[in-house]
C-alpha cells in the first residue's frame, strides 16, 4: 500500500494558493485556477480568519509544536458492496511554528505512523486480501517531512505557501462556519499530477476541523481542535483513506495503543514520553 503522504504531500518545491474572498483574487502572485472560498461566517462573530487559522491548526507563536493524530482507514473498492475498510491507519504528525511575525506565520512538520490490518489488529509485512486470497505484501510504515507551509494575512484573506512539486494543477479554498459555540474550517486541496509513468489523477484532500467559539474569542495562543481528513480520487470517485484527526500536547497520549505500536516503529521520534522529532532534513 502507498502511503497516503504521498498523496497528501506530493512534497518538494514551493506553490502558492489563495484562501478566501474575491478582494484577495486581487494579490499579486495568484496562481491561475485558484478557486476562492468564504469565511465570512468567521468576520461576522469577530473572528480574525488568519489569526484563526493559526491557532486552530498549531500556535500563533513562534517555537510553539503540538501533535495531529490521524485515526483513519483505507477502504477496498468491492463491486457491489462498495467502500469496505480494509487498513486502518495511526499517524502522528508534529507542527512546530518556525516563524511568528506580524500576519506571517510558518509551519514545519514532521509525521511518523503505522498501518494495520483490520482482521487481525497487527502491524504485519502484507495485507489479506479476501477477493485473491493472497497475502499483499506492504511497508506498514510510514514517514513523512519535513514539510512547511507559511500562512500570511492579507486583509480579510489568508494566503497560505506550501510545498508542492510533482503537480500539473492544483488549488486550495478554505470555508469558515459558525455551527452553534462551534467553528469549523474546511481546507480543501486539489491536486493533480505532473506527468510520469503513472496516468495523471487528481486527488482531493479535506480537513474539516473544528474548535470552541469561546476558545477562540480568549487569548490562547493555540487551542484545542478535531476534526475528520479523507482523501479521495475525484476522477473514480474512490475513497483513499478517511478518517478522525484530533490535536494534542506532544505527551497527550489520545490512544495509548497507537503510540506504543508507532514508537516500536520509530523510537527516534519519541524523547521518553513526549513527542520530539527532530527537524533536519535528515532527522527522525
Amino acid at each position: 500500500m502507498t502511503d497516503r503522504r504521498e498523496f497528501l504531500q506530493f512534497a518538494g518545491a514551493g506553490g502558492v494558493a489563495l484562501l478566501h474572498s474575491d478582494a484577495a483574487a486581487a494579490v499579486a502572485g495568484t496562481p491561475a485556477g485558484v478557486a476562492t472560498a468564504s469565511v465570512a461566517p468567521l468576520l461576522s462573530v469577530g473572528l480574525d480568519p488568519f489569526d484563526t487559522y493559526c491557532r486552530l491548526f498549531a500556535s500563533r507563536n513562534a517555537g510553539d509544536e503540538c501533535a495531529w493524530w490521524f485515526m483513519g482507514a483505507l477502504p477496498m473498492q468491492v463491486p457491489d458492496v462498495g467502500p469496505v475498510d480494509w487498513i486502518q491507519e495511526e499517524t502522528i504528525r508534529v507542527h512546530r511554528v518556525e516563524r511568528a511575525e506580524s500576519g506571517v506565520l510558518d509551519i514545519v512538520w514532521r509525521e511518523v505512523g503505522v498501518f494495520r490490518d483490520i482482521t487481525t489488529g497487527l502491524v504485519p509485512t502484507g495485507w489479506f486480501d479476501p477477493a485473491r486470497g493472497v497475502v499483499v505484501p506492504q511497508n506498514a510504515r510510514l514517514r513523512g517531512g519535513p514539510s512547511r507551509q507559511r500562512v500570511r494575512k492579507a486583509g480579510d484573506a489568508v494566503v497560505l505557501e506550501m510545498q508542492a512539486k510533482n503537480i500539473a494543477s492544483w488549488r486550495i479554498t478554505l470555508d469558515g462556519a459558525v455551527e452553534g459555540d462551534r467553528v469549523c474550517l474546511t481546507h480543501v486541496e486539489e491536486k493533480t499530477r505532473a506527468g510520469g509513468t503513472a496516468p495523471a489523477s487528481t486527488l482531493r484532500t479535506v480537513f474539516k476541523v473544528y474548535a470552541s467559539l469561546a476558545e477562540l474569542r480568549g487569548m490562547s495562543p493555540s487551542v484545542r481542535a478535531s476534526g475528520f481528513y479523507g482523501v479521495r480520487n475525484v476522477g473514480t470517485g474512490n475513497v483513499f483513506v478517511n478518517g478522525l484527526m484530533q490535536k494534542a500536547a506532544l505527551d497527550e497520549k489520545v490512544n495509548e495503543l497507537a503510540w506504543e505500536r508507532v514508537k516500536a516503529k520509530a523510537p527516534e521520534f519519541f524523547d521518553g514520553e513526549r513527542l520530539a522529532p527532530g527537524w533536519q532534513e535528515d532527522a527522525a
